[in-house]
């Protein structure tokens, strides 16, 4: 009867939201509930804010649009410039809730533009263009929600003659790379199969004449390859999965 009061006791501070502790008839505890906790609510904008950097001569280093969240955090959401030393930009973009957003310019302290990129929720999506400090174009690049996707060319320090072209498929080199002279001329070309050489590859010599041809099979060379030397003169060669079979010479 001891036992049963007891119980009756603990179920009724339990209903009073004191303890919530169950017991058997013996009066061992068989489990304790404790009162849910209702998560806290997410935090919102409460107040948009313009914020100005200086430096210590009292040029605006950063120009940036903020809003107060109800956490008593800010984050940076709207248009954002930021200037070197000299007074030149460095950066100019914007941000939506804290991540990139859209179309950023960055340039050298010079003044030159260095490169010109596109995001979608604060990763790179779209085309990318480098420069060098002088304004010769640098490199092409292509994203798709933040992996490498589609062609991507180097060019010389001329930036008009393209040093490599290479396909991004997957997030990887998947395709067709092609190596230049400086000259312009293709040096070598050759497929890739998730950033690794594989399937045809030609190569030539800055004169344009052909000096190899192979085939690569997960990196390795199989089948025939030949080469020819700068009188034309032909070596062939037999691989079966990078080990060499036999040689023929014409």
């Amino acid at each position: 009867m001891k036992c049963l009061r007891l119980a009756l006791m603990c179920c009724a501070l339990s209903g009073s939201g004191v303890v919530g502790e169950a017991f058997a008839a013996d009066g061992d505890p068989v489990g304790i509930y404790l009162p849910d906790v209702a998560s806290p609510p997410a935090a919102r904008a409460v107040a948009p804010r313009k914020v100005v950097e200086k430096y210590s001569d009292g040029k605006p280093r950063v120009e940036r649009e903020a809003i107060q969240m109800s956490d008593e955090q800010f984050i940076n959401h709207g248009s954002y410039v930021e200037y070197y030393a000299n007074g030149n930009k460095y950066a100019e973009g914007t941000y939506k809730q804290g991540v990139y957003d859209g179309v950023w310019k960055f340039w050298y302290e010079n003044g030159q533009l260095c490169k010109e990129v596109k995001f979608a929720e604060g990763v790179p999506d779209g085309q990318w263009e480098t420069r060098r400090a002088d304004g010769t174009l640098r490199s092409v690049k292509a994203y798709k929600m933040g992996r490498r996707e589609g062609r991507w060319i180097d060019y010389n320090d001329d930036g008009t003659t393209v040093k490599v072209e290479q396909v991004y498929a997957d997030g990887g080199l998947n395709g067709e790379r092609i190596v230049y002279f400086p000259s312009g001329k293709p040096k070598q070309k050759a497929t890739l199969k998730n950033g690794v050489l594989d399937g045809e590859i030609t190569e030539w010599d800055e004169a344009g004449r052909k000096v190899a041809q192979f085939t690569l099979v997960d990196g390795k060379i199989h089948g025939v390859l030949r080469r020819w030397d700068a009188q034309g003169k032909e070596t062939a060669l037999e691989f079966d999965m990078g080990k060499r079979v036999s040689s023929t010479v014409n």
